[in-house]
């Protein structure tokens, strides 16, 4: 037996109102979520001694992507889904590079 297509989408489906591909080398918020959206994003970081932040707070420090401890230069594999709401931020320390990726939603 094998699967069978609708042909449609669900009803009552959130569809994407817009794209998020953002990079940031060095420290600081570099995504906001946009008034009236929520976004629906992927992480991924290197210098792991910063780990990256969500909303100030500060997650995954010291887990390492390279096995170089914290001066390893290889991208984290991506962390997510993680569902942000308007205003929530995503940044960095003060070194190293990260990465969001995802989706924006109308609330």
């Amino acid at each position: 037996m094998g699967l069978q297509s609708t042909g449609g989408s669900a009803s009552g489906s959130a569809k994407p109102s817009g794209g998020i591909a953002k990079q940031n080398s060095g420290g600081g918020v570099f995504y906001t979520v946009p008034d009236g959206k929520y976004a629906v994003v992927w992480l991924s970081w290197t210098k792991n001694n910063y780990g990256i932040s969500v909303n100030g707070t500060t997650m995954f420090t010291n887990e390492d992507a390279s096995n170089q401890g914290t001066s390893g230069g290889s991208y984290h594999t991506f962390a997510g889904p993680i569902t942000l709401y308007e205003g929530m931020t995503v940044g960095r320390g003060a070194s190293g590079s990260a990465r969001v990726v995802g989706a924006e939603y109308d609330l």
